[in-house]
């Protein structure tokens, strides 16, 4: 019997916040500020080691269209501060989701550039369910683009409540 095969999809999204690349780069490892940011949406737990070190590994909660969850561990893997973080994050609900996501901050002038590139593997899916996945691919992408845009004019609001 064939194994099925994992199936793969990719993201890259970009877009600007309006704050040092230094407040940036803090922030993706200020939970609070997080939760403060996307308090409508987000439930942020540290598990292991002190987020931000490699190997650190923190479970977020996001609340979903339709009040549905998706919670996911997320694991520090490579970090370059202020300039590159990579993590690998796991989906808890089924189908189980493998992802890795790789953040570049780039200042650019008083704001930075963010570059987000997140790779998605699906374990185990064969037949329809691959093809089901192929057929709601754009769909999860177009999703992806909406929710960063909306995180990123959160973001935004967030430095400039708190700027210096």
């Amino acid at each position: 019997m064939r194994r099925p095969k994992p199936y793969s999809e990719s993201l890259h999204v970009e877009g600007v916040v309006e704050a040092p690349i230094e407040r940036v780069w803090a922030f993706r490892f200020d939970t609070a500020a997080q939760v403060e940011a996307y308090s409508r949406r987000l439930e942020v737990t540290p598990i292991s080691g002190t987020w931000g070190e490699v190997g650190s590994v923190v479970r977020y909660v996001r609340l979903l269209d339709g009040d549905r969850t998706a919670t996911t561990l997320s694991t520090v893997v490579e970090i370059d501060p202020p300039r590159r973080a990579v993590f690998d994050t796991e989906t808890v609900e089924t189908p189980a989701v493998r992802m890795t996501s790789t953040y570049a901050f780039e200042p650019t002038g008083e704001a930075t550039r963010l570059t987000v590139d997140i790779v998605a593997i699906v374990a185990r899916a064969r037949g329809l369910r691959r093809l089901l996945l192929r057929w709601t691919q754009s769909r999860r992408r177009v999703e992806g683009y909406r929710v960063f845009a909306l995180e990123l004019t959160e973001e935004n609001a967030y430095h400039r409540a708190h700027s210096m």
